[in-house]
């Protein structure tokens, strides 16, 4: 499963606008019991970045409303 998921994350990366990646290296893949740590850490990350991305004018309609 990991092995399909990098190959098609590396055959789609030139054709996506925006990826984020957030910092969660630390936590296993089945480390379900830090699910919420995980989810802020995520939010955090990934807030300020689409935030600047959508003031740039580097957003389509669906990320709107988000801020």
């Amino acid at each position: 499963m990991v092995i399909s998921s990098v190959r098609k994350l590396a055959s789609i990366r030139q054709e996506i606008d925006l990826l984020l990646e957030p910092p969660v290296t630390q936590f296993g893949r089945t480390q379900f019991d830090a699910m919420d740590k995980m989810m802020q850490i995520g939010y955090d990350y990934a807030y300020p970045l689409l935030k600047e991305f959508k003031e740039n004018d580097l957003c389509d309609e669906r990320l709107i409303h988000l801020f």
